[in-house]
């Protein structure tokens, strides 16, 4: 099961700000940069050729714990650690994780231990480097027209450029360049950029609750969720990684529509409504920015979100058992377990409303919001697994506000 300290650190990251000793026009936290990183990932890897989901996930969680942990470290400081004693530092972060990680899966502290290790595919970690460099220089220029003229910083733009620079051989890196150095945006660009925007975007928006959540940071605790959800629920390994793109993605369509909370879109009769409204304006506005082959990927990611689904070439098709899934898995096609991701977005959603009233912050909304998730998923299971632990987590832990 899934631990509840594992749980409190993952979340600790919707308060973990980026760039603190800067001015900012906003607060940059680092679950949105995780999300937005993990989506320019997806690009990346999916222009350079066929896709392995599993393992590109694994090194964005796996990265994504390392980085949680370490904090406290700026990133200059910490690169010159891991450079003189990277070993010790590896160790000591595996050992944060290890209880926790095998109470999930047992494989999974050796598949991080490996990752720290250096044990993996050079491609990957290219990749990996530069979407955290695009990632990274996006958070730095939107920060630059207040930051500009302070002691440091255009040290620190010169650093970010040089990043970005070694990684010129990735299309997508050359073409932030260009656009940082004043040319007309690409689409795929305009796409970078339409995602990081839903960092913008505060879910609950007129409930007080702390920490505050973006559209973008739930995305990627969602991904993370489907992640850990699909190890925990022992499905095959391909699946962990196709579940977490289908929730990073699962909340796309709000760039375009907005954010609006389940209960209203219920009342008013939206769901349906708005679910058409939705899929237009994606294939008006998102889509035409994606070239191929990487259009039908995100368009299979994105629809159906909560459905049993599979895909093949470029066509996307609902299945209709787990058993026909694992087939069709094992045929190597993707498969998206909607029906976990679906739990994986109430958990979240739960999460947020519980760990606000632990932190001291509590109204009728978040306590009926927590209430009626957890009588609908309470009993919940998935391939033979139960996961009503789940929410039982949070009221061992009484509020400490």
């Amino acid at each position: 099961m899934i631990s509840f300290d594992l749980l409190e650190t993952l979340f600790g990251a919707f308060s973990m700000e980026r760039w603190n000793d800067h001015p900012r026009p906003m607060g940059l936290f680092e679950m949105d940069k995780q999300g937005h990183k993990a989506v320019i990932a997806l690009l990346m890897a999916r222009m350079e050729g066929e896709l392995n989901a599993a393992y590109l996930a694994m090194g964005l969680v796996f990265q994504f714990l390392k980085r949680v942990v370490l904090t406290d470290l700026k990133p200059p400081v910490y690169h010159r650690i891991v450079g003189i004693g990277g070993d010790r530092v590896d160790q000591w972060v595996a050992s944060q994780w290890e209880v926790g990680l095998a109470e999930i899966a047992p494989e999974l502290p050796g598949l991080f231990r490996d990752h720290l290790a250096g044990e993996g595919d050079m491609r990957l970690t290219r990749i990996l480097e530069a979407a955290n460099a695009v990632a990274t220089g996006w958070e730095h220029f939107l920060m630059e027209p207040l930051a500009k003229d302070l002691y440091g910083f255009k040290r620190t733009r010169r650093e970010v450029l040089e990043r970005l620079g070694s990684h010129r051989d990735v299309p997508l890196v050359q073409e932030f360049l260009f656009k940082l150095s004043g040319s007309h945006a690409s689409p795929l660009c305009d796409f970078v950029d339409l995602t990081a925007q839903l960092r913008f975007q505060k879910r609950w928006t007129r409930v007080p609750r702390i920490p505050e959540t973006s559209v973008l940071g739930h995305m990627f605790f969602v991904a993370l969720m489907g992640f850990f959800l699909s190890a925990l629920c022992g499905l095959p390994r391909e699946r962990w990684g196709w579940n977490f793109f289908g929730g990073l993605l699962h909340d796309l369509p709000e760039a375009l529509t907005r954010d609006v909370i389940s209960p209203l879109k219920r009342q008013m009769g939206l769901q349906d409504l708005l679910a058409q409204v939705e899929r237009e304006m994606m294939e008006d506005q998102v889509y035409p920015l994606l070239p191929e082959p990487l259009g039908p990927l995100v368009k299979f990611l994105v629809e159906d979100e909560f459905s049993l689904r599979a895909m093949e070439g470029d066509r996307a098709f609902l299945l209709e058992s787990l058993e026909e899934a694992d087939r069709i898995s094992a045929m190597g096609l993707p498969v998206v377990d909607g029906p976990l991701l679906d739990l994986a977005d109430k958990y979240s959603a739960f999460l947020e409303a519980e760990f606000s009233m632990y932190y001291g912050v509590s109204n009728r909304v978040l306590q009926e919001a927590s209430s009626a998730i957890r009588g609908r998923y309470c009993s919940v299971e998935y391939n033979g697994v139960k996961l009503s632990g789940l929410f039982d987590l949070m009221s061992r832990h009484p509020s400490i506000g």
